[in-house]
Order: structure tokens, then sequence, then C-alpha cells
């Protein structure tokens, strides 16, 4: 709501009280509506973003015609530019930060959540920035990376009106695996054989109660992917990630190294 408040406001065609106005006033109020109230869509684009991609999206309806005439444009530009830059301004609103490896310093690709709500956003997995939209008020950060300890701020984090806090997140590399569930830094052929069990079951989802926080059946993904579902973290295990544990297991044990492609190495640490 308050992202489509900061484009309509500075657009004269969607705030005035005119009934010439095609979207004014008189028609939604302030100019916006929720979409789903004006009218319903299955498979929109907008949803699908929100819920896979964590993008935030409004769709903008500037007139009843879907092709303007060409001597129009000049008007409609004149009437949304500070809109648009007020829009794109507005992703500043909030919490913004770094994260990265408290170690090397390295960029990390991590889910940065806010406690009392789910939806994730992501850094960037070059560059380690995140941009979190926030009204005004005081929250508890979250972050979640594989191969990384989880996140949370130790205080809450005050946003203010008009600039962005900074709230840069270091994280602490994992010491052990998600398929090691006791921590002995051994893969055990009872270890082994849940991660086959995850393998066959195809897709799998959260599940804090089970005995590696995964489960089968329908649910969320906001938590991170398990430590060996590495290739790209698609909540799926391959054959090359299942052969991954195998490798683990023969070697008898295993270690965190910054080299392995999930994180860790086969054999005691050197």
């Amino acid at each position: 709501q308050e992202i489509s408040l900061i484009y309509a406001e500075s657009n004269p065609q969607l705030t005035d009280c005119d009934n010439t106005v095609p979207f004014g006033c008189t028609t939604f109020t302030d100019g916006i509506t929720n979409g789903s109230k004006w009218y319903s869509l299955c498979g929109g684009m907008q949803d699908w973003h929100y819920r896979y991609l964590a993008c935030n999206e409004v769709t903008l309806e500037l007139h009843f015609a879907k092709d303007p005439e060409e001597i129009t444009i000049p008007t409609y530009w004149t009437h949304n530019q500070e809109s648009m830059l007020a829009y794109m301004e507005a992703v500043h609103m909030g919490i913004r930060g770094v994260v990265t490896d408290s170690v090397t310093g390295a960029p990390i690709y991590a889910k940065v959540t806010i406690t009392g709500n789910t939806q994730p956003v992501f850094s960037d997995p070059d560059v380690g920035d995140y941009y979190r939209m926030l009204l005004p008020g005081s929250y508890t950060v979250h972050a979640v990376a594989q191969g990384y300890e989880d996140y949370t701020s130790t205080s809450r984090v005050t946003v203010a009106s008009g600039t962005p806090t900074v709230h840069d997140i270091a994280m602490t590399r994992k010491t052990s695996h998600s398929a090691d569930q006791d921590g002995d830094f051994v893969v055990s052929m009872t270890e082994v054989l849940r991660v086959f069990q995850l393998y066959n079951l195809g897709e799998i989802f959260c599940d804090g109660d089970s005995e590696d926080g995964y489960k089968s059946s329908e649910g969320f993904q906001y938590c991170i992917p398990h430590d060996g579902d590495y290739v790209d973290g698609d909540f799926r295990f391959g054959l090359s990630e299942i052969l991954r544990m195998a490798q683990f297991y023969n070697a008898g044990s295993y270690h965190p190294c910054i080299d392995g492609e999930d994180g860790f190495c086969p054999g005691d640490a050197p």
C-alpha cells in the first residue's frame, strides 16, 4: 500500500477528484486498490514473483486504452515521470546492508527475514548486498545461508522514515554438515540412508520437528536448502549430490573447508 501511494501521490491523473480522469479518486480511493478486490486472476506474474522470487510488484493502470495514440505519450510521461522516480527510490526505505563471511569477508548469498514476517529477500551472491523494504519501527533481523549458522540480530534494528538503516550481517561458517545429525563429523550409514530417502522423495520442504529439519509433504521452503543440495539449492537431491554423501561415508569423517563445493571436505582436517 505504501509504495502504491508513493506512486499515486505524484501523479495528478491518479489522485485528482475529477470525473474526467479515468482512474482518479472517484474510482479508487487515493488512486490505488488491492488487485484481487478489483478483479481476481489465476496465475498472475506478481503473485509468482512474490512467492518464489521475493519481489514486490504493483500493476500500473494509466488509462482505459491499452494502446493510446502516439500523440498522447508525452502527456503520459509528464504525469508519470516523478511517480516513476519516487517508486524506484522506495527501494531504499527500511533496512539495507551486506551479508559476508565473518572470517574472509567474502559476500554470501543469504535469505533475510524479519521476525513476524516470513516473506524473505535475498542478498546478491556476487556482492552480498540486500534490501528489505520496511515502514518506520523496530525489527529483529534473521538470515540463513547454506553452510553457515543461522543469524539473528542481537538487538532490534530501528527504521526511520526518509532514509534507510544500514545493517550489515557477518555470518559464521557451520562446523557440521546437515546430513550429520549428531554433529560428530562422521556421516554414518543411517545418515547416508536418510539422504537417499530425501532423494527418493523428490522435492523436500522445511520441517523443524524432523530429525534433520526437512520433510516430504508440501509446506514452505523458507529454510535454507540441505547442505547436500549444493548444486542449485532447488530443494531436490541430484545423483551427484547423493554420491557426495557416500564420499563422506567412505572417508570415515569430514571437516569444514572453504574450497569444498558444499563447504566441507572428506577426511580429517589437515
